[in-house]
């Protein structure tokens, strides 16, 4: 009887296909000796242990791979942290941004508030200096009356003692004031208008005199309050500046994000290779323009704004298409869908890959809305999506890029976990526009 050796079954794929080569080299050398039955057993034991293999290696994800997938998943994982981080501190930076504005606001309302308390200081100051220059002519003037009711007191004293006679002897003035019979009627009303006029001062300069205390009671108050609202607006400035910080500092770790990662699709177009046979001769209007109205927003290769830093220093590897949120997006032409996908907010957001069986695969990104699936076929000029503003862009556009197809792949970041982006060797749409 041939003895048959039993493998372990707790192995890579791979390992199993080598498995099976060796057991069917085996096998040709017992010839007929397995009956067909014992070799339909063989069979399902060894399907139910590659079945029972897979569910374990999803469900354990890192822990049952190799050594090096092991290392690799761990990475993944440690990147897909760094990612939640990323958008938490994102979130951050959002509400940072709501809280300046709110502080704004409220050191618009304080700056107007201070303004006006400050007017106000200066009007008390004037009502304050009105009146104690009021409060001023009033005593004088009951000093006055005062003054002419003494005199006129010590008058009539004096003609109480030595009489009409004695007081025209000594007054030869008198006399004729004297010669009237309502004199002294006349004196003692007189009397009683200064008394009447010297009542009615000193109520007035009482009057003045509170208001004057009210108004430096309300002075003191209000330039209490200019202190408090000029702290209160020193405050808000010193956080909107701590915000802003924070705001900048977040604003900086999010931008060297996406520097990584447009360095990395550089850096995977850049061992990139190509045959420039396999792609079709240049020529005016073989590709048709994937929109509608054409307003060219960037060109291709190392523009200006690239020159800036705003693929990390490297050339702009399409033309953009400036264009409404939401305008329709055609396919440049006849092909088949070989790629769609979203790269949420980092490269091309949500984007559309079309082969077109002729050497060229022509990309279309920063889509709003993608009308067609992987797979499908489309014709030159097929509405194929709405345009937008997804993925790392800085206003509503259409990025058009035209790869060789031999070079076109879709990529997994090393740096944000799940993020795959579609890269090429790109050529210069140009070449084949109108």
């Amino acid at each position: 009887m041939t003895k048959i050796t039993i493998y372990s079954l707790n192995k890579t794929q791979g390992d199993y296909q080598q498995l099976i080569h060796f057991i069917v080299k085996k096998n040709k050398k017992i010839g007929k000796k397995l009956t067909k039955k014992i070799w339909l057993v063989f069979l399902l034991m060894f399907l139910t242990f590659i079945t029972n293999e897979k569910i374990l290696l999803a469900s354990s994800k890192c822990n049952k791979l190799n050594e090096e997938e092991k290392k690799l998943c761990l990475k993944q994982e440690i990147k897909k942290t760094y990612e939640d981080i990323i958008d938490l501190k994102i979130n951050q930076k959002k509400t940072l941004d709501k809280q300046l504005v709110v502080l704004d606001q409220e050191q618009a309302r304080n700056q107007t508030e201070l303004t006006i308390a400050q007017r106000t200081v200066l009007n008390l100051d004037d009502q304050i200096q009105d009146l104690t220059e009021k409060i001023s002519v009033q005593e004088k003037e009951i000093v006055k009356s005062k003054a002419f009711l003494s005199i006129m007191m010590q008058a009539y004293y004096e003609y109480d003692q030595s009489g009409i006679l004695g007081i025209v002897l000594a007054n030869e003035d008198f006399s004729e004031i004297l010669s009237d019979p309502d004199y002294v009627e006349q004196s003692s009303l007189k009397l009683k208008d200064i008394l009447g006029t010297i009542k009615n001062d000193k109520a007035e300069l009482e009057n003045q005199k509170n208001k004057l205390d009210e108004k430096k009671k309300e002075h003191e108050r209000i330039k209490s309050n200019l202190a408090v609202k000029k702290n209160e607006l020193q405050y808000t400035e010193n956080k909107k500046q701590e915000l802003l910080g924070q705001t900048i500092s977040e604003r900086k770790k999010y931008e060297d994000l996406l520097d990584k990662i447009e360095d990395e699709i550089y850096d995977l177009e850049s061992g990139k290779t190509i045959n420039y046979a396999n792609l079709p001769p240049a020529k005016d209007g073989y590709l048709d323009y994937p929109v509608a109205s054409v307003r060219v927003t960037q060109k291709y290769g190392m523009t200006s704004y690239a020159k800036k830093g705003a693929y990390g220093g490297n050339p702009h590897n399409g033309i953009d298409f400036g264009i409404s949120s939401g305008s329709n997006v055609f396919a440049a032409r006849t092909g088949k869908i070989i790629g769609s996908g979203n790269n949420g907010r980092y490269a091309y957001g949500k984007w559309i890959a079309i082969d077109h069986g002729d050497g060229l695969v022509t990309l279309y990104g920063h889509l709003s809305k993608q009308l067609v699936s992987k797979g499908e076929s489309v014709k030159g000029g097929e509405k194929i999506a709405l345009s937008g503003n997804t993925g790392n862009s800085t206003g509503p556009h259409v990025h058009f890029s035209v790869f060789s197809a031999k070079s076109f792949e879709v990529a997994k970041s090393k740096y944000v976990s799940g993020l795959y982006i579609p890269i090429g060797y790109p050529v210069n749409p140009r070449w084949y526009l109108k």
